[in-house]
Order: structure tokens, then C-alpha cells, then sequence
């Protein structure tokens, strides 16, 4: 087995032990670059989800509370708002528009 020795100054300093014995590990931090992309956004509203659709001339059509609608994105149960949001861009690239069908069922829902 080695043993540990230093050399500094052209002298070799024997410490009388094999490497590996009183063996010393730090944990140092480092600064990398990293090319982010995606910033993924999951808000718990608990049955307290706001939305609102307005018609093409900005009057409001749909005013509702409660869970998140079935066409949101992700695994949501009605509880969680989840976007994935394209830090470019600053859109939402995990959206689906909602069809007509989505947003009729939604209204004969409030109504």
C-alpha cells in the first residue's frame, strides 16, 4: 500500500501512514453555467380556483370559483393549477386550447 508524502521545497515529508487512513472528504460548491429552459410552475388553489372568459369585445361571459376546469393541463384533480412556461418565450407550452365542447360543459356547469 502507499504511503502519504508530501514534497514541497524539493524535501519529502514522510507522515507515517497509508493513503486512505484519516481520509478527509469536503463537499465544495461550484458554479456552473446551465442553459434553463422551462419553468414549471404547480399552484395547490384548494378548491379556490378564480377564472373568468370574456367575449371578443371584453365583456365578461363566465365569472366562476371552485375547482380547476377538467381542461387544464396536467394531473390536476381539480386542485392544482400546473404550466409548464417556456422562459424564452414566456409562454405556456404545455397548453391545450380549449375546444368549444370544453368550455359549453364548463357554463352549463355555473348555470
Amino acid at each position: 500500500m502507499a504511503r502519504l508524502l508530501t514534497v514541497s521545497n524539493n524535501s519529502v515529508r514522510d507522515y507515517g501512514r497509508t493513503i486512505g487512513e484519516g481520509k478527509m472528504e469536503l463537499e465544495i460548491k461550484k458554479t456552473v453555467n446551465v442553459d434553463v429552459k422551462t419553468l414549471k410552475l404547480h399552484l395547490k388553489v384548494c378548491d379556490q380556483c378564480y377564472f373568468g372568459i370574456d367575449d371578443a369585445r371584453g365583456d365578461e361571459v363566465l365569472d366562476c370559483e371552485g375547482y380547476v376546469p377538467d381542461f387544464f393541463p396536467g394531473q390536476h384533480h381539480g386542485d392544482y393549477v400546473q404550466f409548464d412556461i417556456d422562459l424564452e418565450t414566456g409562454k405556456i407550452i404545455n397548453w391545450e386550447a380549449p375546444t368549444a365542447e370544453d368550455i359549453q360543459t364548463l357554463i352549463n356547469a355555473e348555470s
